[in-house]
Parts: C-alpha cells; structure tokens; sequence
C-alpha cells in the first residue's frame, strides 16, 4: 500500500520488507527494495544441491496456499526445471494446516530427490514431524521458513538436523563491505544496544536505512528526484549484501542465503564464498540425527 503512495506523491522509499515480483512488476519508479526477490528464494537451495555428489535428478514441492507461496512455488518449478530438474511433485496445503501427511505421501511416492516446502514456520515444524513419523526420507528437506530459528531448533530437538532452510541474511555472513561496518561488528554493536542479536529483519531495515542515506550523500541533495536518480544507480556493498537495483526497483545482485542445521545450530552453507560451514548432504535418515 505505501509503495502507490510514494510513487503518487514522488518521494522514494527504501523498503525493508518488499519481495514480491507482483510488487515490482508494477514498476514504480519510486520504490526500492533492498530484499532479493521472492522468486529467488529457493535459487540458492538448488544451486547448492547441485553441486553436490551425487546430483539430485528430481524435486518435489509442497507449498501454502497464499498468495506469496504459489508465487514461491511457481518461480522455483520453473527455476528448477531450466537447471535440469524434474518436476515430480506439487501440492498444495491450507495456510496453518496440522496435516500435511498426504501431501507428504505424494512428493514421496514420486521418489524425489528433493522436497522443497514454500509456507511458514509451523508448518515446516510439522513436515519434519510427519515426515519422521511416516519415515519419508528425502535426499534433502528444505524450506522457505523455520530452519535458523531458535524456535524450529527448541521445537525439534535433533529432528531438526540437516534441515535446510533460506534466509535474507545472517550473523555470520562474511560479505565484503565497503561502507559501514561488517556482519560481525554489526551484531555486536546491535546486541550491545538492543540485548539480543539482529535477525533477518533488523539487519534489512538497517540495510535501507544506509542505501537511503548513501544515495543522500552521492546526489548531494535531500530533493526528491535526485534522490531517487541516485539509488537508480547505486552499487553498495554493505554487511547485508550487494545493494544494486533493476530497473523494478528490486535487488538485482544480492543472493538468498542457505542455512542448514547441523548439530544442533544454524550454520551458513551457501554461497560458497560467504559459507561458515559445508552442506550436509544427503541426508543420512532420521535414525542417524
């Protein structure tokens, strides 16, 4: 809703929660988003297993049934496809739903190698429950929401191993910066203030917060125009990432991390160059978590 605002009255705005193609698509010429768009979110997670041994040949998606999630759902089946992929499953799920055993009994019976979940926290809580319960074992479990979280981890207990899950960004993500501070010195200056380390979100709005002023500082004006001129063009390495924007206003360049849990905790498993640890891959079973 602020984006038509904006884009009304011309004054640009920097948003830390926009990802929706469907936003961007409208083309506005006054809205940035410095989050990677929605499609994306699963690229990273099919790059990765990719480069795996042995190279999964097939996936599976189960996804929400909002909106945003069929737009997740969408954009990976057709990412997936032109890396060479097939697509043996997709189903659907009600929003909050407790029971995801038949979609679950399905994207097994396909015998993919992949079972990718676009939806919400609880219900990534409650595939890898069933999927334990119903000793479904893909070579890898991934989903757009849950694993990172401390919830997902306290909830599961060892059942949360080897999960593998997306995020914006992370404590221990170790991009190059040329403006501001890194990642590290980021969270401890942000825990320092707040009492607790940054998230996702926290580490965005921060993230908007500097492109907007950057782009102040390089047009050498607060007038509206040449602010927005400015972030037009801005190329910004920063703690979060890469900020630089297509022509929609959405990030062009930044990726979506991958996270996986591996002992217990959170580790940052893709891309390469940014990874804390490396991919636990496949999956040994749920007798060996």
């Amino acid at each position: 809703r602020a984006a038509p605002v904006a884009e009304q009255h011309e004054v640009p705005m920097v948003s830390s929660g926009a990802s929706s193609d469907a936003i961007f698509n409208n083309h506005y010429h006054y809205l940035f988003s410095v989050l990677t768009p929605l499609s994306r979110q699963f690229e990273g997670v099919i790059d990765m297993a990719l480069a795996q041994n042995p190279k999964p040949q097939s996936l599976a998606i189960m996804f929400a049934s909002d909106s945003l999630n069929q737009e997740l759902a969408t954009a990976t089946a057709d990412y997936a496809q032109a890396k060479g992929l097939s697509l043996v499953s997709g189903s659907s799920y009600t929003s909050g739903v407790n029971d995801l055993s038949s979609q679950l009994a399905g994207a097994a019976g396909s015998g993919a190698d992949l079972l990718l979940e676009a939806g919400h926290a609880s219900e990534s809580v409650r595939t890898i429950q069933q999927a334990e319960q119903m000793k479904i074992q893909p070579k890898l479990l991934a989903f757009s929401d849950g694993p990172g979280t401390a919830q997902f981890t306290q909830e599961l207990q060892a059942a949360a191993n080897y999960s593998v899950g997306t995020t914006q960004w992370t404590p221990g993500t170790r991009n190059r910066t040329s403006y501001f501070i890194d990642s590290f010195h980021y969270s401890l200056a942000f825990a320092d203030q707040f009492g607790h380390m940054p998230d996702q979100f926290a580490a965005a709005a921060t993230a908007a917060c500097l492109t907007l002023e950057v782009a102040i500082e390089q047009a050498n004006s607060a007038q509206p125009r040449w602010v927005r001129d400015s972030l037009a063009i801005i190329d910004l390495n920063t703690f979060f990432g890469e900020i630089k924007f297509d022509d929609r206003g959405a990030s062009a360049v930044k990726p979506v991390y991958v996270q996986q849990v591996q002992a217990g905790r959170a580790v940052l498993i893709w891309p390469p160059e940014v990874a804390t640890a490396r991919p636990r891959y496949p999956d040994p079973g749920w007798a060996k978590r």
